[in-house]
């Protein structure tokens, strides 16, 4: 924007400045408007043609606004009214920390105590310690507050329970803006319907896949079955002659198709799941929304889906081997010998 201007002409920059830790060049910030001017007034706007009294002009009168608060801002300080200290920005954000006494309670709010928590730097400058009494003059001017929401998913109840009091009973206007949250919440409940149907019809389809693998498998063994039990083979060790094999086909059968699906849909899911943390996260939230993707998560989800199909299998297999077991050997041994 800078590299635009015209050298010799004239020009009002709106900016902001903002000093390092007690006054030092260190850690200060120089930057055109903020927040606060946006749509207020120009950050850079010409001079040329106009009088040396420019802000006198109509057209100025946003500029001289600007300039009036700034000045008064210059010998006031910000009061914030609060029951929850982590509300404030900075001790959100851990800037700001008690350094001695205490933070501010919901039973001061009801008890009206009147108690207040103070800048140190401020509290130096004019002498005052813990316990001192002042005397405050509050204005007739709010220029600006910014409250944080910490979990993004309160923002809808905040705005419901908050709107009215301030626009209708305290007469002030908000403005609000969720980053963006609302629309990746939008797209997360549509990917979570579709993650849920998705699941369901595999399990369907992965229920139906092992019903029928037990089926054809003991219906192989059955000619087995029914000799062993012919000849005073006990049903236990009979059935688990039948349980142990199909079990451990299954086993690895179950174990070597999860971790090949993982390896081939791993970098899929992990991909979206980096997606979708790093948009999240640059909205300003913090959580696990790749957990699932780590080493150690992967291994606990495949374990679970294995465990879940040997389950399902051994149900299954237990019915089958309860239908049969009802029936004669010879029986068994005549519908082997039909089919």
């Amino acid at each position: 924007m800078f590299m635009s201007l015209i050298p010799g002409e004239r020009y009002v920059v709106v900016g902001r400045y903002d000093p390092g830790p007690n006054g030092m060049a260190y850690g200060t910030s120089i930057f055109l408007s903020d927040t606060s001017t946006f749509g207020w007034f120009p950050q850079i706007c010409p001079l040329e043609g106009l009088p040396e009294n420019y802000h006198e002009l109509d057209e100025f009168a946003p500029l001289r606004e600007i300039i009036d608060i700034t000045n008064a801002d210059r010998h006031t300080f910000d009061v914030v009214y609060t029951d929850d200290m982590s509300s404030i920005v900075r001790f959100t954000e851990g800037s700001m920390q008690i350094a001695e006494g205490r933070a501010l309670t919901e039973d001061d709010i009801a008890n009206a105590s009147k108690v207040c928590v103070m800048n140190s730097v401020y509290m130096l400058r004019n002498g005052l310690e813990v316990g001192d009494k002042i005397t405050l003059k509050l204005g007739d001017k709010l220029f600006e507050q910014n409250p944080v929401i910490g979990d993004p998913r309160d923002i809808a109840a905040f705005l419901e329970e908050c709107r009215p009091i301030i626009e209708d009973e305290l007469g002030l206007t908000l403005y609000f803006s969720d980053m963006g949250w609302s629309a990746v919440e939008q797209q997360l409940k549509q990917a979570s319907a579709a993650a849920t149907l998705r699941f369901l019809l595999l399990s369907l389809a992965i229920l139906v896949a092992i019903g029928l693998a037990a089926y054809l498998f003991i219906g192989r063994r059955k000619k087995d079955y029914a000799i062993m039990r012919a000849l005073g083979t006990p049903a236990k060790l009979a059935n688990r002659s039948l349980y142990i094999p199909l079990g451990l086909l299954a086993a690895i059968g179950f174990a070597a198709g999860n971790i090949i699906a993982g390896v081939l849909f791993g970098g899929t899911a992990g991909g979206a799941g980096a997606g979708a943390e790093s948009q999240i996260a640059a909205l300003g939230t913090q959580g696990a929304v790749g957990a699932a993707g780590e080493p150690a998560g992967t291994a606990l989800v495949l374990a679970a889906c294995i465990a879940c199909q040997l389950a399902a299998l051994a149900l299954v297999t237990a019915f089958s081997l309860r239908r049969i077991g009802k029936k004669p050997p010879l029986e068994l041994l005549q519908n082997t010998v039909q089919r």
